[in-house]
This record gives C-alpha cells, structure tokens and sequence, in this order.
C-alpha cells in the first residue's frame, strides 16, 4: 500500500483500470464455467436417460417376444402331442428314470458337454416311446433354441418332472417337485 500512495494519478489509474479489468473478467469466467457445467450436466444426463430409456424399451419387446413364442410353443398341438408321448415314455422306463436318461443323453452322448443337443436319439432299449419322441421333437425345439437365443427349452409333466430338455444339462431327467 505505501507503493500505491506514493504513485502519480498517470500511474494509479491505469493500474486501477487494470485492475477493474481483472476483477471482471474472473467474474466473467467463473460465471462461464459455472453455466458451462451446469450444461454439460444437464445434457449428459438427459443423453443417459435416453440410453436407459431405450434400454428399457428394448428388453421390454425382448421379454414380450419371449412370453409370445412360449404361448405359441406351449399351445402347439406338435408340443402338447409330444409332450404327452415323452411323459409315457418316461413312465415307461419305470422307477430310475433319470438314471436310465441322464445315461442315455448325457453319459454315452457321443458330442462334447457343449453340443450334447446334436443327439436326436439315444437307443433306449426300455423307454422307446420316450427316445422316438424325442427325435421327432428334438431337432424342432433345438432350431427355435438356435433362432431364439435361449439357454435352454425345458418340458415337463404334471408331476414335475424335467421330461425334456434341448441342452441335457444336469439337471436333465430329474424332479423338481
């Protein structure tokens, strides 16, 4: 402060002016900075709330395309005939169904765990109703697995049995009830 008393007005007001200027143009700037952020702010969120949205909409349609192909599946009269013939055939083999199945389909399967699905018969001695129904259904249901890009296609009877399944997983042949 004693420098500026000691200054000339030529001097002081230029420095004022200068000053001023600075003063102005921080508030001008930090003033931008701040609209700018907020704006920045506003149109990421709204480009997010679009994605989300139109996420939402898409796994919506996947889900009701879903529910739509299972109605037509479970209604068809190819399944509800099939279905009929594979729960007789499993009452056919007797008690140990799922040994006598999971042996067939997965033990001796001749394909890798991954492509167990290319079996369309197994050669059951004891159970040849289930294993001639399976090769008429199998090759249809492990189409619309392909097409449809599912994980697997389960049947089962009324008693809560796993009957049928494109994948023969482990839990293939076995109750859930």
């Amino acid at each position: 402060m004693k420098l500026f008393k000691h200054l000339k007005i030529a001097q002081k007001l230029p420095l004022v002016a200068i000053g001023a200027a600075f003063v102005a143009s921080a508030a001008i700037g930090a003033g931008s900075y701040g609209i700018s952020a907020s704006t920045v702010r506003a149109l990421t969120e709204e480009k997010l709330t679009t994605v989300a949205q139109e996420r939402a909409r898409e796994l919506s349609a996947l889900l009701l395309a879903m529910r739509d192909d299972l109605l037509v599946t479970a209604v068809s009269g190819t399944t509800v005939t099939s279905l009929g013939n594979l729960a007789l055939g499993w009452d056919q083999i007797g008690s140990g169904q799922t040994t006598a199945l999971q042996q067939a389909f997965i033990d001796n399967n001749p394909h890798p765990a991954d492509q167990r699905s290319l079996l369309d018969e197994a050669g059951l001695n004891n159970g040849i109703t289930y294993d001639m129904s399976h090769s008429r259904l199998h090759p249809g249901f492990r189409g619309q697995l392909q097409a449809r890009g599912y994980g697997d296609i389960y049947l089962f009877d009324g008693k809560g049995n796993l009957v049928y399944s494109v994948n023969k997983g482990p839990e293939f042949a076995t109750s859930f009830a």
